[in-house]
């Protein structure tokens, strides 16, 4: 629900990117559920495809590397 929430609100992410990596970030940790972790990575990648998102995810690219990347990995 929540990726989907965040996908419907298009541009409007951008005042809440704290928030959002924080959630995304409690749920690509290796104990949750796989499918969870799936659905958060393709959040991210949604993120990164969209053309006018773009200019943030640059400023947030290290916390999102970070935060979401690496401790799924």
């Amino acid at each position: 629900m929540f990726s989907l929430l965040c996908k419907r609100a298009k541009e409007a992410v951008s005042a809440h990117w704290d928030l959002i990596f924080e959630i995304v970030h409690v749920n690509v940790n290796t104990v949750k559920n796989y499918n969870l972790r799936l659905d958060m990575l393709e959040l991210i990648e949604y993120f990164i495809m969209n053309d006018d998102l773009k200019s943030d995810l640059v400023f947030y690219g290290d916390i999102m590397l970070k935060m979401t990347l690496v401790p799924c990995l």
